[in-house]
């Protein structure tokens, strides 16, 4: 699978876990008061479930990796993900209270901040997702490897 068509499978694959997660903190915000805490609360709880499923997803549809999932690869997979997590939290919250979107966007603030900031962290994931937990599994390596 070439570089371009790889990124598109993650992001399709992104874009998907990324629905249920703008979906996820929609209903957060129905459950929790609309403080700053709790705001960036929901953000980190559904996050972490996103994680997981992006896991299990990249791991089959994107990277191709059939072999079984070790906890070193899942805790690479974490990491990367625990920092954009928080990128993304620092991010929405900056987009929400330091652009003002509140005052032009009114309810619909919250969820344009957070999905912006999920799109601009989400190229920095991809390569380092394919270089660092992937990279050895990837269909480029495998047919490198191949013509050897």
């Amino acid at each position: 699978m070439n570089s371009l068509r790889q990124y598109f499978s993650y992001m399709l694959v992104g874009g998907v876990v990324g629905a249920c997660a703008v979906i996820a903190r929609q209903l957060g915000a129905y459950v929790f008061p609309d403080t700053r805490f709790y705001y960036v609360l929901v953000i980190v709880l559904v996050y972490g479930a996103g994680i997981v499923l992006s896991y299990l997803l990249q791991k089959k549809h994107t990277f191709r990796d059939r072999r079984r999932g070790t906890p070193r690869q899942f805790l690479r997979f974490w990491l990367i993900a625990a920092f954009s997590g928080c990128l993304t939290a620092l991010l929405s919250y900056v987009f929400r209270y330091g652009l003002a979107l509140d005052s032009l966007f009114g309810t619909w603030s919250p969820t344009i901040a957070f999905t912006l900031a999920v799109l601009l962290t989400s190229l920095g994931n991809f390569f380092l997702n394919r270089r660092f937990v992937f990279g050895h599994t990837s269909l480029d390596t495998q047919h490198e490897s191949a013509k050897k």
